[in-house]
């Protein structure tokens, strides 16, 4: 059955406000696939995707859980959506007359829930939507759901928003210049030699500069040091070849302003020649308000931000649960080599797209886990059914897999990792004491020399007890004044005079006696107890 299609009188101006983001290959890698898996986890359904519809077919310019690209518009659900002009939910399809008859009812992807808001451009055309679809019937979006289904909506057209600006980094300075006046975005063109030469008033309401202030000066003032190493390689490659020129693209930076504050963008960066001059554009998109919704949606969503494995708190909850219910599962923490190394040298910019690859990297390789999360830092954490049997083989894997070069804008990236591996009820009888035990095993990986795994032994339980005791009574020691001074002297061999001497500190341990250097020096240098000592 084909459904009656919602009909529009702005259908032709719809399309042309359609076009410019059709162009899918200028968004950035996986925004919009973040965005619709972010969606499948906050709603908890089995399927979630972006569609664009023009005049024949809805086509999925993302989808979570969804083994088709597109349908023909007059199947669309999200047809409907758009002739709305707002949120539609259809808690069980085969109560509603418009769809029980639908092919994608009874065929693939069998919906019997759908929600679906429109994507609606600046200028008030609906484009295409953001859906949900389930195969069970469910109840009704609550208040809270409608805003959170909006929160998405918005964040996906704002990644499109990015996408349209896409297609202006390939204009002269005179075009930006045409369309700067209006535009919500700061628009900057600079000279690499005489410094900026275009400054439009976004540009001012962003940064606090007016233009005749920023006349000649240099864009690298608007930026932080922090991501000064991001912005000077992003500035290398479109002047140092030729053919970067036609190869432009967006960072993710942040942007300085007058008052010291600083706020984070989306940064559209091309080139041109000009009188033989090489010339840069700049497209600032000031993007705290999504930086501040992605942030809560995948905090109720439980993901991590920048990877969308699970959070900290996800991951800690859902290991609590295994425990209590006694079923066994195995641990896999994981920490990169070498990864501060790859901040400092090409840029944190660098350094975020490294830790999305070993997301990446864990998806594949651990493809039978029951979740993944990323701890903190460089530090991530698997959770695998069952006992360690095997485990050691699946890290390996891993090792391997986040050691294989990871190309960053055509530049090598190489880190390495290391892995502890700790068993439920194996190695613990509740969850924090297995979370120790993989934390154990990975700082004895890390002290063989890295670039390996380590299975979980009770005498590391045993070492870290004894080094932790030893640490609390050097800690006493200090404050108790348990330190001694043994002074060496120094006589001149001729004369018998008495030179100097050298002080040797001991430590007069209430139980062992006198102790020399060798017994505690090591753990007290990596102490501040040691500045304490010294004075």
């Amino acid at each position: 059955m084909t459904l009656k299609r919602p009909t529009s009188d702005h259908e032709g101006a719809r399309l042309a406000a359609l076009a410019p983001y059709q162009q899918a290959d200028a968004l950035p890698e996986n925004a919009l696939d973040r965005l619709t898996t972010l969606a499948a986890r906050l709603f908890r359904v089995p399927t979630a995707f972006v569609s664009l519809i023009d005049d024949q077919r809805q086509l999925f310019s993302s989808r979570y859980g969804l083994n088709i690209t597109g349908t023909a518009r007059s199947v669309a659900f999200c047809d409907h959506t758009m002739a709305q002009g707002e949120i539609l939910c259809v808690p069980d399809t085969l109560d509603d007359p418009r769809f029980r008859d639908s092919p994608l009812v009874h065929g693939y992807p069998h919906i019997r829930f759908y929600a679906g808001i429109p994507l609606t451009t600046p200028d008030g055309h609906h484009i295409g939507t953001v859906c949900l679809t389930d195969t069970q019937p469910r109840p009704p979006l609550t208040d809270a759901d409608r805003q959170h289904l909006a929160d998405i909506a918005a964040l996906v057209m704002d990644r499109m928003e990015v996408q349209r600006l896409e297609l202006l980094r390939h204009a002269s300075q005179q075009r930006l210049e045409s369309i700067s006046a209006t535009s919500p975005d700061a628009i900057i063109c600079t000279d690499l030699r005489r410094g900026i030469t275009f400054w439009n008033p976004a540009a001012t309401a962003m940064f606090g500069y007016g233009p005749e202030e920023m006349a000649g000066q240099y864009v690298a003032g608007l930026i932080p040091e922090r991501c000064q190493t991001d912005y000077r390689n992003e500035l290398d490659r479109l002047t140092g070849a030729e053919a970067a020129i036609s190869l432009p693209r967006t960072l993710q930076i942040w942007g300085l302003r007058r008052d010291g504050r600083e706020f984070p963008a989306d940064v559209s960066f091309s080139g041109w020649r000009e009188g033989g001059e090489r010339l840069v554009g700049m497209i600032i998109r000031y993007v705290t308000a999504r930086h501040e919704s992605e942030a809560r949606l995948c905090e109720l969503a439980s993901l991590d931000m920048l990877t969308r494995l699970a959070s900290r708190g996800a991951f800690m909850q859902q290991l609590g649960q295994l425990t209590e219910a006694g079923v066994p599962y195995t641990l896999l923490m994981t920490d990169l080599d070498g990864f501060k190394e790859v901040n400092d040298t090409l840029g944190h910019a660098a350094g975020d797209a490294l830790l999305y690859h070993v997301a990446e990297q864990i998806r594949l390789v651990c493809a039978d886990a029951v979740t993944a999360a990323r701890l903190g830092g460089d530090e991530f954490i698997i959770l695998l059914p069952g006992g360690s049997t095997g485990a050691g083989l699946t890290a390996e894997r891993l090792i391997a897999a986040v050691q294989t070069p990871f190309s960053y804008h055509g530049s090598p990236v190489v880190v390495g990792a290391s892995t502890g591996i700790a068993a439920y009820p194996e190695h613990g009888e509740d969850a924090s004491s297995v979370m120790s035990a993989a934390d154990l095993a990975l700082y004895r990986a890390k002290a063989s020399g890295k670039g390996c795994s380590v299975l979980f032994r009770p005498e590391y339980l045993a070492a870290e007890q004894r080094r932790r005791g030893f640490e609390r009574e050097l800690e006493t020691a200090v404050r108790q004044d348990q330190f001694i001074l043994h002074y060496q002297p120094r006589y001149d061999a001729g004369s018998g005079r008495l030179l100097g001497c050298e002080a040797l500190v001991r430590w007069q341990h209430p139980a062992r006696g006198l102790l020399l250097p060798a017994d505690f020096i090591e753990m007290l240098v990596k102490s501040p107890l040691s500045v304490t000592l010294g004075e």
